[in-house]
């Protein structure tokens, strides 16, 4: 019994997140201010900050939990297979650990750019791991490596993430 609890209580959040990543991806503009400063949707679901990501220049605007306490930005498998980003099986690794659990290695890629709105990265490793078994509707994890090159306010508010690159 608990067990059908926990998979209708799984099936409903995944199908709350697929209806947030639809949302998001009628939000895909953003805006730049004065000094720099990019503002783009966000969507907060329970405990995950969802936004908006381009990589490389591909049309799909992707969705990606926001972690601050991810060091690497992560695409899922099933994503990096959409944009056509191969793995080789000789690929840089580096070793993640997940909140509390074991650590895992896992290929690095290069993408030749990475966007929030028109905050961007060029040139930039990301790993590629099944974060979210049980969410297709998640593409991967925005972290700080792409994070700590802004000053960054979460406005709940408005809904918008507002990045603003650090030194300007």
């Amino acid at each position: 019994m608990a067990t059908a609890a926990v998979d209708r209580c799984g099936r409903r959040r995944g199908l709350v997140v697929l209806a947030v990543a639809a949302l998001l991806a009628g939000c895909s503009a953003s805006t730049a201010a004065t000094g720099g400063q990019v503002a783009v949707p966000m969507q907060i679901l329970n405990t995950m900050t969802l936004v908006n990501v381009q990589v490389n220049d591909s049309h799909y605007h992707a969705v990606f939990l926001l972690d601050t306490g991810a060091n690497l930005t992560v695409l899922t498998p099933l994503y990096a297979g959409r944009l056509g980003i191969a793995v080789p099986d000789n690929a840089r690794r580096k070793t993640i650990r997940a909140v509390g659990g074991a650590p895992h290695s896992i290929p690095l890629v290069k993408v030749a750019r990475l966007a929030v709105g028109d905050a961007v990265v060029e040139s930039m490793d990301v790993g590629v791991y099944e974060a979210f078994p049980q969410s297709r509707a998640i593409d991967g994890i925005l972290g700080a490596d792409f994070l700590n090159r802004f000053n960054l306010t979460l406005d709940r508010t408005n809904g918008r993430l507002l990045l603003h690159p650090v030194g300007r």
